[in-house]
């Protein structure tokens, strides 16, 4: 997934959000863990400041997408 931005006046670009304010978010959702949604471990990794890669593994691989999806609703 990558972190959108937005343009500021000077023409700069400004992330809307850190991968590390977000990772960090995410980490604290699962742990809290609302409505049972998250049943699964996952892991984050940020690159180049803009770019988080998720991964997960089941024994399915509907349940791995369905999960991601999850986590992809929360953050949008």
């Amino acid at each position: 997934m990558e972190i959108g931005y937005f343009t500021t006046n000077y023409l700069d670009r400004k992330s809307i959000e850190s991968t590390s304010d977000l990772i960090s978010d995410l980490n604290i959702l699962l742990m809290k863990n609302p409505d049972g949604k998250f049943s699964q471990n996952i892991s984050m990794n940020a690159f180049e400041d803009k770019i988080i890669n998720f991964a997960t593994t089941s024994s399915s691989g509907e349940q791995n997408e369905n999960f991601l999806n999850e986590v992809i609703r929360y953050i949008d």
